[in-house]
């Protein structure tokens, strides 16, 4: 599942999908949540880049109240 939702102060675009460690694929209870801020490309396709590191903090969506 893959939802995309709008930052609160509608200058970003962000992912949040459910993700596995496992290279084969999984559809178990393994799998867990992840998002991550949509950049793009010079033609205007969405980079959804490489995944965090579950250790990763990111710094969350712009507007979001501190």
């Amino acid at each position: 599942m893959t939802i995309f939702f709008t930052s609160p102060d509608g200058s970003e675009i962000w992912n949040v999908y459910h993700a596995t460690s496992n290279s084969a694929g999984a559809c178990d209870g393994n799998r867990y949540t992840m998002a991550q801020k949509v950049n793009w490309n010079s033609d205007g396709s969405p980079n959804f880049g490489s995944p965090p590191s579950l250790s990763t903090t990111l710094t969350g969506p712009a507007g979001e109240p501190a």
